[in-house]
Order: C-alpha cells, then sequence, then structure tokens
C-alpha cells in the first residue's frame, strides 16, 4: 500500500517515480480524483471511495452511482467500492457484477475515521480472500463501530 496525499498534503503524484508507483497494490487517492491520470496505476485491484467523492469522477452521472461505479471499473482498473453512508456500501467489478451491503441504523456521534475503518477492515478480509460481500460487511461493522462513539477510538 503506498498512502498518497492522505498522509503529505503537499505531496504531488509527479513528486514519486512511475516504476514505484507501478509496484504498489494500492493508492489511497487524496481531492479530486483523475482517472487515467499518468501516474496512477492501470492494474490497481480496489478503487475505494465515498459516495460524494463518486460524484465527483468526471462523467459521473448524478444520482448514479452504480452506474458511475461500474464503468470507472475498466477506467481505474479494478473492483470500484463505495461507503454510501446510511444507504450502506456497493462493490462493482470488471466483470460487471454489484454487490451491495446494507447497513444497520444508528445514532452516528462521531463520524471521525468511519471511513478509514471501513476501509481498513475491507482490506483485512480482501487480503484474506473472503467474498466481496464478506468484505463489505466487515467494513460497514467496523464503520458502525467507530461512529458511535466519540473521537478516533476503535
Amino acid at each position: 500500500m503506498m498512502t498518497f496525499l492522505g498522509a503529505d498534503r503537499r505531496a504531488a503524484i509527479a513528486s514519486v517515480a512511475a516504476d514505484v508507483i507501478r509496484e504498489v497494490d494500492h493508492v489511497h487517492l487524496v481531492g479530486e480524483p483523475r482517472p487515467g491520470h499518468g501516474g496512477v496505476p492501470r492494474a490497481g485491484a480496489l478503487n475505494l471511495m465515498n459516495a460524494d467523492e463518486a460524484a465527483r469522477l468526471p462523467d459521473a452521472v448524478p444520482g448514479a452511482l452504480e452506474g458511475t461505479a461500474l464503468r470507472y471499473t475498466a477506467s481505474l482498473s479494478g473492483h470500484v467500492i463505495l461507503t454510501l453512508g446510511p444507504s450502506g456500501t456497493l462493490g462493482a467489478s470488471p466483470d460487471g457484477r454489484v454487490v451491495t451491503g446494507p447497513t444497520m441504523a444508528v445514532r452516528p456521534v462521531d463520524r471521525t475515521r468511519g471511513g478509514d475503518a471501513f476501509d481498513a477492515d475491507f482490506l483485512a478480509g480482501w487480503s484474506n480472500g473472503e467474498t466481496p460481500a464478506s468484505c463489505l460487511r466487515r467494513g460497514l461493522d467496523a464503520a458502525l463501530h467507530v461512529i458511535t462513539k466519540i473521537g478516533a477510538q476503535p
């Protein structure tokens, strides 16, 4: 995994050598996504984002997150995983399959780190070969646990 911008907002994709980027299996982009950017790996397996980020993708269709996710599985080269807040999650695969993960109603106390918790548990499941549906459930469970407490605590 290589974190881009998340750890240092002064970083720029141009400051990382292309051969280094091609060797990583995960790039975390923060800010406006740019599919097809020369530095973003074409063989990335997973692209995780929230609904707001997906809606800002170039050519995103307002209100059509599933279609947007499917379209970007090709241009971002891999699975597109979306967190949808109270609507749960959605995972689109390059072969056109879509899996959704329903959530349960909770009263959020502090949304800080909810997305990070989702990503961490989703990736743990993915790394262990779990199904996309199982990974979505793991991520949702972790996010729900975190957002029902004050601050970023497990």
